[in-house]
């Protein structure tokens, strides 16, 4: 259906996004920042506590968008009010980590990057699933299923695509190029 596929597709690009800069990851701290293969694993932790943060966030607020002073019912579109704000970070994390690493920047920037982009991808997953099980109450599991069904292909196509488009045009310019998307 159209609704479902337009509703899960900022999700399955955020997703995509996401771990095309996981797999570039490791390759450019070890070289650009001659990090230990242990402080590599700890840079993953600033996405997920604000991928996590991002989630609770909007999670809390899309439930307050919903909240009307009529009693009225209101419409499931409420809660992709704040699908913006996780664009907004999307972006300006793959912005800040693509040209922090490509000039290799302050590592400090790097994990700013990391966070905002895992605030984003909260902020578009929790609005976005709660909005399909909304609109699709009578067969929720399945509208979630095939969400994740385009959300997992994008995550599994972009890690494929990211040493070679890196290679190309550089770090900076592949994650600009990916934040442009993330605007549309």
């Amino acid at each position: 259906k159209p609704v479902l596929l337009l509703g899960s597709l900022p999700l399955a690009l955020a997703y995509g996004f996401m771990y095309f800069m996981i797999a570039s990851l490791p390759h450019l701290l070890v070289d650009n920042y001659n990090l230990s293969r242990t402080k590599v694993g700890l840079a993953y932790l600033p996405n997920g506590i604000g991928n996590a943060l991002g989630a609770l966030i909007s999670g809390v607020a899309s439930d307050r968008f919903m909240e009307t002073k009529t009693g009225d019912t209101p419409r499931p579109e409420r809660r992709l009010a704040l699908v913006w704000l996780g664009i907004l970070a999307l972006f300006i994390g793959e912005i800040l980590y693509g040209w922090s690493v490509q000039y290799k920047i302050n590592m400090a920037l790097v994990m700013i990057g990391l966070f905002l982009l895992g605030v984003g991808v909260g902020f578009i997953q929790s609005p976005t699933n709660t909005y399909l099980v909304d609109v699709y109450a009578e067969i929720s599991a399945s509208a979630i299923s095939a969400s994740n069904l385009l959300r997992c292909t994008m995550a599994g196509i972009t890690p494929l695509l990211a040493p070679t488009m890196i290679s190309a045009i550089g770090n900076g310019w592949s994650l600009t190029l990916l934040g442009l998307i993330t605007l549309l």
